[in-house]
């Protein structure tokens, strides 16, 4: 049975719009989804002790072949020392429209219903929305199950639009929305990097945003679709041979986070899981000697090195690099699980 968040949005968090001369709309301030506090639980957790902590919801629509993150904000300096909190205290939780989501501000408007449901794929937690507005004829059916309220929670096997299985799509979101977003996960990251010692970090591999989707998609953006060591890609109609490296391996009880992986080429990520070569902290490539000692291509590439995200905090973290150097460098075999 599935479950399905529903929501009547209002004028205020849809930027107050105001007819415009000549067609169209003015918007007087930002665009959002306020969440109500007995739903915070359809949505992934956010911290009370962290100010302001977020996230980036995955989010699949009706308008999009791709996967569309969001800014998943909780506002909440009413519950954390507030000496340092401008303004009047907060504690809401609000999820920000983006230009992806909504279409350049075409999509929402106040009064439409929109409805959210939950799905997983391949431990991949996403969100299917969609859009209800007045003249739909699935409206009736949703604002029923509102029943006069702006918010609600229900449950059903059946639902218009929503009668079918929903897939994570093949291809891979090329815009993960705006720099919010990316902000979001820097935050994020960032609070998990400094508060965690690296056997906590290893743990947080089932956390609920950097799992294996996300975690491609956001090392994609942060390498420009490009391979990190041959600076270069093979790409047509969507597809590319380029693939989310682990630093220090999945199978090692690596984390998701986009700071243990790197964007390599299929070639280059095979021979990177069998150690026949690492990286550097300060982001050298080094093959091992026994490589070289033969005609391989690789051998171009040491001692030159790697392409790095513009944002720092995607960045290889050097613990993760020094894992790799430690446990996989030099190997010449198949990463396989072991005892932490």
């Amino acid at each position: 049975m599935a479950e399905f968040f529903i929501k009547r949005l209002g004028r205020q968090e849809m930027g107050s719009p105001t007819p415009k001369e000549g067609g169209g709309w003015q918007f007087h301030r930002g665009r959002y989804m306020l969440i109500s506090k007995e739903f915070y639980s359809f949505f992934p957790h956010l911290s009370t002790t962290i100010l302001n902590d977020c996230t980036a919801l995955p989010i699949l629509t009706e308008h999009s072949d791709e996967i569309i993150y969001a800014q998943y904000v909780y506002h909440n300096s009413k519950h954390v020392d507030t000496a340092l909190v401008d303004g009047q205290p907060r504690d809401e939780s609000r999820i920000y429209l983006n230009g992806k989501l909504d279409n350049e501000k075409t999509l929402f408007m106040p009064g439409d219903i929109v409805v959210m449901m939950k799905c997983r794929e391949q431990d991949v937690t996403f969100y299917v929305l969609h859009i209800f507005q007045a003249t739909s004829p699935y409206y009736s059916f949703w604002n029923q199950k509102l029943n006069g309220k702006a918010y609600g929670v229900w449950e059903g096997d059946s639902a218009p639009t929503f009668d079918h299985e929903f897939h994570l799509p093949t291809k891979s979101a090329s815009v993960i929305g705006d720099n919010r977003v990316v902000n979001a996960i820097e935050t994020q990251q960032k609070q998990v990097i400094d508060a965690m010692a690296i056997s906590e970090i290893e743990a947080s591999m089932g956390a609920e945003l950097f799992n294996s989707r996300t975690f491609h998609d956001f090392v994609m953006m942060a390498y420009g679709e490009r391979c990190a060591i041959t600076h270069r890609v093979i790409s047509c109609n969507g597809f590319n041979n380029l693939e989310a490296a682990h630093i220090m391996p999945q199978a090692h009880k690596g984390s998701f986070l986009p700071c243990n992986g790197i964007a390599m080429s299929r070639d280059m990520h095979c021979v990177f899981d069998k150690g026949f070569f690492t990286i550097e902290d300060d982001y050298t490539v080094i093959v091992h000697a026994d490589v070289l000692a033969t005609d391989s291509y690789l051998n171009e590439y040491n001692g030159k090195k790697i392409f790095i995200p513009q944002v720092e905090y995607f960045r290889p973290l050097p613990r993760f690099l020094q894992y790799h150097r430690d446990n996989v460098f030099g190997t010449f075999r198949q990463i396989r699980s072991r005892r932490m």
